[in-house]
């Protein structure tokens, strides 16, 4: 037990007269209410006062930090469209690799006479006209920052030449003349 509760106790039990009485004193009421008045005066005016506080620390926090975003916001923005541009840059590396591995396949099959010339230069004609679309469509996605609609239009565009290419190395590898290990 602390000390200052035994203090009340000892002060409870020596003046027990004074706390057995039915009733307080005359006015006792009246002074504990103005008390407590007086406390809630003195708690609301703090409480405005904490409240004024921390509407004035938000607004300054506001006017320091909008700045701040701001400056990052346009550097986002800035930066959005070169990681746009690299990541189809990735794109378009790829699916030339696989656009060049397949074109070398057709020559080496024409180059053994399995290949149609006529079918050749239709597939080598389908790519060349493929790859005049995606060179629209890449200038046009660098030109609209990066429009995500544009990006899948190169990628299937990409995507129909390997097709047409791989379209005709199964073709050819599915007669009768077709020789795999002089690939």
């Amino acid at each position: 037990m602390t000390n200052e509760m035994k203090n009340l106790e000892d002060h409870i039990r020596n003046n027990r007269k004074l706390y057995e009485e039915d009733e307080p004193n005359n006015g006792h009421l009246e002074r504990f209410i103005n008390r407590l008045d007086a406390r809630d005066k003195q708690a609301k005016k703090r409480n405005i006062s904490r409240s004024m506080l921390a509407v004035a620390a938000m607004l300054l926090l506001g006017l320091i930090l909008t700045p701040v975003y701001l400056f990052f916001q346009d550097q986002a923005e800035t930066a959005a469209p070169a990681k746009g541009a690299v990541e189809l840059s990735t794109i378009e590396a790829f699916y030339q690799t696989q656009a060049n591995n397949y074109l070398q396949q057709i020559d080496q099959l024409a180059d053994r006479g399995m290949v149609n010339p006529a079918q050749k230069a239709e597939a080598l004609k389908r790519v060349e006209e493929l790859e005049k679309k995606n060179k629209l469509l890449s200038a046009q996605y660098a030109q609209l920052g990066g429009d995500s609609r544009l990006k899948t239009a190169i990628i299937r565009n990409y995507q129909m030449m390997s097709e047409s290419l791989n379209t005709l190395i199964v073709m050819t590898r599915n007669t009768r003349n077709y020789i795999p290990e002089q690939l």
